[in-house]
Formats: C-alpha cells, sequence, structure tokens
C-alpha cells in the first residue's frame, strides 16, 4: 500500500508496476524488431543523459524504457 496525500494513478493503481528502463546496445536492431513486429513505440534523445530512449509497452501494459547511448544512433 502507498501512502500519501495524492491519488494513486495509473498502473500503482492496479498493483503493478508502472515502467522499468534497461540499457541497451544495437538501437537499429531494436527499431527492426519493433516495426517488424507491430509495435507502437516513440523515441526521444536526451542530449543532456547522453542516452537515445525507445518506449515500448508490453502487452500488460507496463511501460519499457530502452536507453541507447547517443552517439550509437547517429
Amino acid at each position: 500500500m502507498v501512502e500519501g496525500a495524492d491519488p494513486i494513478r495509473g498502473a500503482a493503481q492496479r498493483g503493478m508496476i508502472d515502467h522499468f528502463a534497461l540499457r541497451c546496445v544495437d538501437p537499429a536492431a531494436f527499431v527492426a524488431r519493433l516495426t517488424a513486429h507491430d509495435c507502437n513505440f516513440s523515441r526521444l534523445d536526451v542530449a543532456e543523459l547522453g542516452l537515445s530512449l525507445i518506449f515500448v509497452r508490453d502487452p500488460n501494459g507496463v511501460l519499457i524504457e530502452l536507453a541507447f547511448p547517443l552517439e550509437a544512433t547517429t
């Protein structure tokens, strides 16, 4: 149980995790595989962190964050 004054929203409301992150290599291979399986995903480059991020949801709705070194995407 999460305590606090604010209401609990999203995945935590259902008792599951909201998201998790993995450090990965070869972003092109991940994009190719996600595309081949018709998965919806989004990308975000975060120069301040030196990371290129890909976000995708698993079948349970948990957000998976795939983090790649930014230089690997150029």
